[in-house]
């Protein structure tokens, strides 16, 4: 694909994604969509909707003899989660003006691992190329909630320590994700009833438009704040989250060649937003949520421009 062309076609649906997150606005500024129901619709995608569409793309899609091959895309994505924590870490040694320490370390380290990465994907490939690059996408972020479910409290608030719940290590979507490739390494995908796979895959189909409308309503909601965050706090998290971490996965990418399947599920999920998530966590841990919601927000905003820069690169390296 030309580069160029691959820029427009990634610029053009960053600002769809930003449409829809102002039709959210408008409802939430009616009253038509309350914070509830955003909320609601954030967990009707990551407990029912999502899963569902795992399910169905690895059950139609996938024989065990690939999956066997990707053992150690799991262990990529704790690489990838740990380096930008080093990075964070490494850069407050040197600026001891940041007093959000723990926000500006989670904020650096999670990505928007899955919502962003979905609709790119789907816009950017073919079908066939659409299903092999979701499967490295769902096996790739296995441990993604259960590290971020489980690190976040600690980071916030690790004075007062946390309580761990054996339940974050197995949300829905990673309980798909093994229940799917069980099914296919027993062979028992051949015999899934026509209706129940129908059924799940109608679900399915309205993850995309689902997420694009809570990415906009969550993060414009979180940025509805008396209280904003330092504009140069924000700055310094989206250089080092949306250009300092893509370069450094990009010239990883070049250096060893990395196939282009992986270079790209690798350099999407260095290039996205911090996650739309972590408001919520800091509210729960009584940290500086109005630091994350105003960066996230910010994040987004910048994202329409760098990640439309990296993925044509992506596509200029590849062609």
């Amino acid at each position: 694909m030309d580069p160029s062309a691959v820029f427009y076609d990634t610029l053009s649906l960053m600002i769809q994604i930003a449409l829809i997150g102002l039709i959210g606005f408008w409802g939430l500024y009616r009253g038509l969509i309350g914070e509830t129901c955003l909320l609601t619709l954030s967990r009707l995608v990551m407990e029912v909707t999502f899963p569902c569409y795992i399910f169905i793309h690895i059950t139609r899609n996938i024989s065990i003899g690939n999956v066997m091959n990707l053992f150690w895309l799991p262990l990529a994505c704790v690489l990838l989660l740990g380096g930008s924590y080093l990075i964070a870490r490494l850069y407050l040694k040197i600026d001891k003006s940041i007093a959000e320490r723990g926000e500006f370390s989670l904020l650096v380290t999670f990505q928007n691992a899955v919502y962003i990465p979905l609709p790119l994907i789907a816009t950017l490939f073919p079908e066939s190329e659409q299903n092999r690059i979701f499967l490295y996408l769902f096996v790739f972020n296995v441990p993604f909630t259960t590290l971020m479910f489980a690190v976040s409290p600690h980071v916030l608030r690790k004075d007062k320590g946390f309580s761990f719940s054996w339940r974050t290590l197995f949300s829905n979507p990673v309980i798909a994700v093994i229940v799917s490739l069980l099914v296919v390494g027993l062979g028992w995908h051949e015999y899934i009833p026509k209706p129940v796979a129908s059924s799940m895959d109608m679900v399915g189909k309205i993850t995309i438009p689902l997420v694009m409308i809570v990415i906009g309503g969550v993060i414009l909601l979180n940025y509805r704040s008396k209280k904003p965050a330092h504009p140069l706090t924000i700055a310094k998290i989206s250089m080092l989250k949306l250009l300092v971490i893509p370069f450094i996965v990009l010239g990883i990418i070049i250096l060893f060649n990395i196939p282009k399947d992986f270079a790209v599920l690798f350099l999407l999920e260095a290039c996205v937003p911090s996650a739309s998530t972590l408001p919520l966590i800091a509210r729960k841990e009584e940290a500086d949520y109005r630091l994350i919601g105003a960066t996230i927000f910010w994040s987004y905003i910048f994202s329409i421009i760098t990640i439309p820069m990296f993925v044509s690169l992506y596509f200029y390296i590849y062609r």
